[in-house]
């Protein structure tokens, strides 16, 4: 559904494929040549076990120190607005880096080679341009630490293949005018230190970013309810989900997680943003909402929602253009060690007017318990979104029957317009020999391994704004990824014609 498959030698490029885990291996090999630290000391450099790892493979290093910068040119600590009194959530920006005092002696014991940033990359002339051209090394096969906003211009000037910085605001913020955006030069933010083979997928999404515009390795403040792993960085959900917006010539989708839905605490009074929204007549108006997905677990009893586990090890949030497609994965564990990685896609068809689709897989990695918890994700429609002037055509339905699942809502205006949203279900699971469709089995006592039923308090609060199906996976195995696929169809007409619209009419 996301890949051109009828091109069978298309290989996608690898912004198109999921980011390694954490408890994965080192690469084959790494497409990058030497990695170029701004500092020696923990301030926005790699680990310890990232070097070694680097050294092993053949992998240069480099410390590139700013030089002679009096302390009033330095950036100095931005604080952030913060949207919570979370200790745990970033509040402010590393403060500015001062090169330490340790003897330049022992720099040259552990690194390669200890060049200087002037200030003048970008004309060829640099120490470190030159150690590139000495070397016959393109400095595209770098990948560059910074921590200062000295550092980052330089690394971008010289078009190094990667530049990763520990604070978003290293990669862009806004001015004090919020009216502009400031680029300091870093490709993306992690202030964690990854490991060798998230960093050879970074630098080959870096420079084959032919339509990537986007991406974020850190959650948005609020967006989930964690307390250990990955802190949360700017920017805020809400300008997130409208930067990834995804868009075809009849429909649009904000691009915000399927599993939140706090984009809309930062909209002001009577400011009209709506999640999903589709042509009628001559204007984009609002529609039902056909994003979420929201994964649960149970286990004895015990519901975990996805967005309370305590710890996130691994997060990716990003745009890609060519297909149209927002994606977004989240790996997280909990106390007692059950380990999920979640990911999702969502798109709007360029090819077919008024279709889109959202899908979201869910993995199983580990669980110290011997009972593995149950799987559901319930899938909505929303119908809290509703625009000036319209109101709920009929009642919203869930038809599940003959091995389907299906939601309807509509919307109609004063004129009798009547914008309709379907949403369809497939399902399939993948344990490594490929995907397998499965059916889906109404009655939650059949031997299927894949239920669905209209949304209950067993899995959750229900809405009252909304028609809701969980979609349950019972007895799930470890590693096997677990697929639910909505296919959306939006309907949008003048009201006259009274076909069966699918929806209950009083």
């Amino acid at each position: 559904m996301l890949e051109p498959s009828a091109i069978h030698s298309y290989e996608a490029p690898a912004y198109r494929s999921n980011p390694p885990s954490p408890s994965e291996g080192l690469p084959p090999s790494l497409p990058f040549h030497c990695a170029v630290l701004e500092s020696a000391d923990a301030c926005g450099g790699p680990s310890p076990a990232l070097l070694h790892s680097l050294r092993e493979q053949g992998c240069k290093l480099i410390l590139a120190q700013v030089e002679d910068v009096e302390e009033e040119e330095r950036s100095p600590p931005r604080e952030k607005v913060s949207a919570d009194n979370s200790p745990f959530k970033r509040n402010s920006a590393p403060k500015a880096y001062r090169p330490t005092s340790l003897n330049r002696e022992w720099f040259d014991a552990v690194f390669d080679k200890v060049l200087p940033i002037t200030g003048e990359e970008g004309g060829g002339n640099s120490p470190l341009e030159r150690f590139f051209a000495d070397e016959g090394t393109p400095s595209s096969q770098a990948v560059c630490f910074a921590c200062s906003d000295a550092g980052s211009k330089a690394f971008a000037a010289m078009d190094a293949g990667l530049v990763l910085a520990p604070d978003h605001d290293l990669v862009w913020r806004r001015t004090e005018e919020e009216d502009a955006i400031q680029l300091p030069g870093a490709d993306c933010a992690l202030s964690q230190s990854p490991t060798a083979r998230q960093l050879a997928w970074l630098h080959e999404v870096f420079t084959q970013k032919l339509w990537c515009c986007c991406m974020w390795l850190a959650p948005a403040p609020e967006e989930l309810r964690h307390n250990a792993g990955l802190p949360s960085d700017s920017p805020s959900a809400y300008e997130r989900a409208t930067i990834t917006s995804v868009a075809s010539g009849t429909l649009q989708a904000l691009g915000h997680p399927p599993w939140s839905s706090k984009w809309e605490t930062f909209l002001q009074e009577g400011e009209e943003t709506y999640p999903c929204m589709a042509v009628l007549g001559d204007e984009m108006s609002a529609c039902p909402d056909w994003t979420p997905l929201e994964p649960r677990f149970r286990c004895r009893g015990t519901l975990r929602e996805l967005v309370a586990l305590p710890k996130v090890v691994l997060y990716c949030h990003s745009l890609d253009v060519g297909l149209a497609k927002v994606h977004h994965l989240i790996e997280a564990q909990d106390v007692n060690g059950l380990v999920v990685r979640v990911s999702s896609n969502r798109l709007c068809s360029l090819c077919r007017e008024g279709t889109a689709g959202t899908e979201m897989s869910v993995t199983l990695v580990s669980c110290n318990s011997k009972n593995w918890p149950d799987i559901c994700i319930r899938s909505s429609l929303l119908c809290k979104h509703l625009p000036k002037g319209f109101t709920l055509y009929g009642f919203p339905s869930v038809d599940i029957s003959r091995g389907k699942a299906m939601l309807t809502a509509a919307y109609q205006d004063e004129q009798g317009q009547i914008v309709l949203v379907r949403a369809w279900h497939r399902v399939c699971k993948d344990d490594g020999r490929g995907d397998v469709e499965l059916n889906i089995g109404g009655d939650m006592n059949c031997a299927s391994s894949v239920h669905a039923q209209k949304a209950s308090a067993f899995w959750g609060t229900v809405r009252k704004d909304a028609c809701e199906v969980d979609i349950i996976f019972c007895n799930p195995r470890r590693g096997t990824r677990y697929t639910v696929e909505k296919v959306v169809s939006v309907i949008a007409n003048s009201g006259r014609l009274r076909l069966s619209l699918g929806v209950s009419v009083p």
